[in-house]
């Protein structure tokens, strides 16, 4: 039974790793305009997977950071784990300034 689960792992890593690899990522289907959000109000905007840039009242939280062409563990030069499906909505250089980051799961 354990060897079988090691078996789909690693066909699932090989899978991964050839065939998704070439899979091009779509862009995001609509790109948030933060600058433009009222400090009067709550506005949220999802950003992708887990990631979402709420403003609370003028307090800037960023959920899950997640704006890598890969989902998972980052090591030095790669990441483990799935590409993306879709572009983050926002790259890092265009997020507002980051009062809080909330971490709700590791990758």
């Amino acid at each position: 039974m354990r060897s079988l689960r090691v078996r789909r792992w690693l066909g699932h890593l090989f899978r991964e790793w050839t065939i998704e690899s070439w899979r091009p990522i779509a862009p995001a289907f609509a790109k948030p305009q933060p600058a433009t959000w009222s400090d009067a109000q709550v506005t949220l905007a999802w950003l992708g997977h887990a990631t979402v840039l709420i403003n609370f009242f003028g307090v800037k939280i960023l959920t899950d950071p997640a704006l890598f062409p890969r989902i998972g563990i980052r090591l030095p030069g790669f990441t483990i784990g799935p590409k993306r499906l879709t572009a983050p909505a926002l790259e890092f250089h265009e997020l507002p300034k980051i009062d809080l980051i909330l971490l709700s799961h590791a990758h």
